[in-house]
């Protein structure tokens, strides 16, 4: 069950790191593009957070989680990071557009 949870954070994650891996091969040149980047690894980031508060709370016996269930809660997680990114008040985003900022071409 765990698997898929993990199956689907492995796609995320592969997505996200080829998308920063961008920064890495060649310049950014244009603003927007950065800003995106920087908001993708703060909902990476976001989404790292959310597994492991999810997974430090035992499943309970009474009601246990079955498949669709950690599926649901992985994309649902997923989402959360993504909302959270957008909205800019977490601000990991905007601390990373500052920091690689004065790498744009000019």
């Amino acid at each position: 069950m765990t698997e898929i949870r993990s199956d689907l954070s492995a796609n995320f994650l592969l997505k996200q790191s080829q998308n920063l891996d961008k920064l890495g091969r060649q310049k950014v040149t244009k603003d927007n593009e950065l800003r995106e980047v920087a908001s993708e690894f703060e909902s990476l980031f976001v989404n790292q957070l959310l597994d492991v508060m999810r997974n430090s709370v035992p499943e309970s016996e009474l009601l246990p989680n079955n498949h669709g269930e950690k599926v649901f809660h992985s994309m649902l997680d997923q989402e959360y990071a993504k909302i959270a990114s957008k909205s800019g008040k977490f601000g990991l985003a905007e601390l990373v557009y500052q920091q690689l900022k004065p790498r744009l071409e000019k």
